[in-house]
């Protein structure tokens, strides 16, 4: 019997089950079979918990507020990440045989190049927290969770986002974004680097009516990018984008939105 499989995780090593449609969060454009489809992350919705299920509408000024709050890379692995990316096969190769790793947490690196970019260009306030650790540390040595700091951690998360008129989403270990999710759950509007990326609902939702899209290659032109965008928008428009992005999560990106839609999988 045809088959529908869920996988949750940061892989994205393909699944090969016959006759099996595969639904994951973490995907690479290039590498995707054709039984392979996008879900999203599916988290808390943000405004429920923590707003009394209300869009916190921010007004409309005139220099952007771009938000981020979680795990970055230090200074040497955006250096190595830009090594990597850029460097001529001769010198990478020499690079490598001296010593350099070829090892490097995309995510992370790619997170503190976008947000020095950003901090580099006066027309755009910057609200970055920015943790050393994952998940600001909040797993001992033992694997015990501490659990004040993880509330705590939690609630500056939020209260970024709240506090942010558009939210820094780039991937982590796997290649999606679970803050992409969350901010949306917010009414926040994402600041989306797309890393060859797989968005549920691709086919029928017009992500960058949602978002600000920036291809990983342009990622070092971010901050004119958000404000060429930020200028476009008038303060009635910006309002209606941060409730259409709320919209976006409930109907089709939370689990009883992205389940009510399912169906469309298997039509035509």
């Amino acid at each position: 019997k045809p088959t529908v499989i869920f996988f949750e995780g940061d892989s994205t090593a393909p699944i090969r089950v016959d006759n099996s449609m595969v639904f994951r969060a973490s995907l690479d454009r290039a590498e995707r079979l054709p039984s392979e489809h996008a879900m999203p992350g599916f988290c808390q919705d943000l405004a429920q918990v923590y707003c009394g299920g209300d869009v916190r509408v921010r007004p409309y000024r005139s220099r952007p507020t771009v938000g981020f709050c979680g795990h970055a890379s230090a200074p040497k692995e955006e250096v190595r990440y830009a090594l990597l990316q850029h460097s001529p096969r001769w010198l990478l190769k020499l690079l490598l045989r001296l010593g350099m790793s070829s090892e490097i947490a995309i995510g992370r690196a790619l997170r503190r190049r976008a947000m020095r970019r950003l901090a580099a260009v006066k027309g755009v306030e910057c609200n970055f927290v920015v943790r050393q650790r994952f998940w600001n540390g909040v797993y001992g040595s033992d694997g015990q969770m501490n659990l004040q700091l993880a509330q705590e951690s939690r609630l500056a998360f939020v209260q970024n986002l709240l506090d942010s008129d558009y939210a820094l989403c780039v991937r982590g270990f796997g290649n999606y974004s679970f803050r992409l999710y969350e901010a949306l759950s917010l009414g926040r509007i994402p600041v989306f680097i797309n890393t060859d990326c797989v968005l549920p609902y691709d086919r029928w939702i017009d992500w960058k009516r949602y978002v600000v899209w920036v291809e990983q290659s342009e990622v070092d032109r971010i901050a004119e990018t958000v404000q060429e965008f930020h200028a476009s928008l008038t303060p009635a428009g910006f309002a209606d984008l941060q409730r259409s992005c709320r919209q976006l999560w409930d109907e089709w990106l939370s689990p009883h939105g992205f389940f009510a839609q399912f169906h469309r999988h298997f039509e035509g």
